[in-house]
């Protein structure tokens, strides 16, 4: 959105208007750019990047995803958390690496 330049309103009501309008937009900017360094602030603090290589074996984290393939039983709040460990068989990206059947 481009700034409004004062004094191209033939209004002074219309112009103040429009001059505010961009003040208060350039200070909600300034204030969702601070939200944003804190909660990158407060992730970063509390998570690790992870590598897996092919060969190693990982939990897979049910969380929200409770398949009844995967675990038996109810999904609720006391249910399994991870289900059992999956080896990795190939590295695709970032945070994909498809796994083989459980032990």
């Amino acid at each position: 959105m481009l700034p409004y330049t004062s004094g191209h309103a033939r209004i002074e009501v219309v112009d103040a208007l429009l001059t505010r309008s961009d003040e208060f937009l350039e200070e909600v900017h300034r204030q969702l750019l601070q939200a944003q360094q804190y909660t990158r602030r407060f992730y970063d603090a509390h998570h690790r990047a992870l590598e897996y290589a092919v060969v190693d074996w990982v939990l897979l984290r049910l969380l929200h995803h409770h398949m009844q393939s995967l675990v038996s039983g109810e999904g609720s709040k006391l249910g399994p958390k991870y289900a059992s460990p999956f080896q990795v068989l190939e590295h695709i990206g970032e945070v994909a690496w498809p796994s083989a059947t459980a032990r």
